[in-house]
């Protein structure tokens, strides 16, 4: 709905809007059915995937990037949970991570209170706060697992009944993947290289803030492709991102413009608010919403050619390209490291 009250407001066009959201929606399904498979494997939600636009965007990128990373043997550098735990001892535990983690963040939030007791406090609160939710997320997950299972069940039994031969996967909140080990551990380490980026791109007027936190429900398709690598996920993470930040401001004009619409009051005349979460998305933002925004209409001819071609190429070859991900998530010869 963000991307297409951005384009209703730059040319006043309800039908293009709608249409815009629609093409969207129909990339994000294509990138969904991609990804379906390997999320479910990994995060462990039998017949489960996420379908978020925001998310699945990375879907084509991950792949490539992944392909890119297993030719120059980066698999074998293997940072997962457990051989961070393995290595660290007690340091290595997804808490103790997330305390010291927290606190590098309050750390570099506090830099010029360093000297004050209220500082300290503050990356204390902050350091504990994220050792918490290194706890207490993956139980959560856990229950999610368990209600979705009779969802799951139902809609397995019922496709043999029907003898479609069709495997039903349910789209499922972003949530369901946050508490994963790997994932949180990753989205907590891109929040200061993120920060850190932003501050060095040449002509990046964006500045991530509040959406940081969201960046371990962000980087939930990088894990799943690269099987919960944190090396490669930063890695990839820290491109996708860093390009993310051209496309969100490159519209922070026009999405200031809409939210000044709906209420939104802006500190100053010349102060421009965006979306980290939503904007930063290489691929829709880059590719797909320009042509609705610019009313290219050959543009939007040749991405809707693009669509059917690859939604038909996807249903003759699904099956090939599940396998595919599953056979190179790890790489050809991971090495724990």
């Amino acid at each position: 709905m963000v991307w297409g009250s951005l384009v209703f407001v730059a040319t006043g066009n309800m039908w293009l809007a709608l249409a815009c959201m629609l093409v969207l929606n129909l990339y994000s399904l294509l990138f969904s059915e991609i990804l379906q498979k390997r999320w479910s494997t990994y995060y462990g939600y039998e017949n489960c995937t996420v379908i978020q636009l925001h998310h699945v965007g990375a879907v084509p990128f991950a792949i490539g990037a992944n392909w890119i990373f297993n030719k120059l043997g980066l698999s074998k550098i293997r940072w997962s949970p457990e051989s961070i735990k393995e290595r660290l001892g007690f340091i290595g535990e997804p808490v103790t991570l997330g305390l010291i983690l927290g606190m590098v963040i309050g750390l570099l939030g506090n830099l010029d209170k360093l000297g004050t007791l209220a500082a300290w406090g503050n990356i204390m609160t902050i350091g504990i706060s994220t050792a918490a939710v290194m706890a207490v997320f993956p139980r959560v997950a856990g229950l999610f697992a368990q209600a979705f299972t009779a969802i799951t069940q139902a809609a397995r039994e019922r496709s043999v009944k029907s003898k479609s031969g069709r495997e039903i996967y349910i789209g499922v909140n972003d949530a369901t993947g946050y508490g994963e080990p790997a994932t949180l551990i990753s989205g907590i380490i891109l929040i200061p290289i993120m920060v850190l980026v932003a501050t060095i791109i040449p002509g990046n007027k964006v500045l991530p803030l509040v959406d940081l936190i969201a960046l371990p429900f962000m980087v939930t398709a990088l894990v799943a492709i690269m099987n919960g690598n944190i090396f490669k996920v930063v890695v990839s993470g820290t491109i996708w991102f860093s390009m993310g930040l051209v496309v969100a401001t490159k519209y922070s004009g026009l999405f200031t413009k809409v939210a000044s619409q709906f209420g939104v009051e802006l500190p100053s005349p010349d102060a421009l608010v965006t979306s980290f979460g939503i904007l930063t998305k290489p691929i829709f933002g880059g590719l797909i919403f320009p042509a609705f925004l610019n009313e290219s209409w050959l543009w939007i001819i040749i991405l809707l050619v693009i669509y059917f071609v690859a939604w038909a190429w996807l249903r003759k070859n699904k099956q090939q390209v599940h396998d595919y991900l599953e056979r190179t998530a790890d790489g050809d010869a991971p090495v724990e490291a």
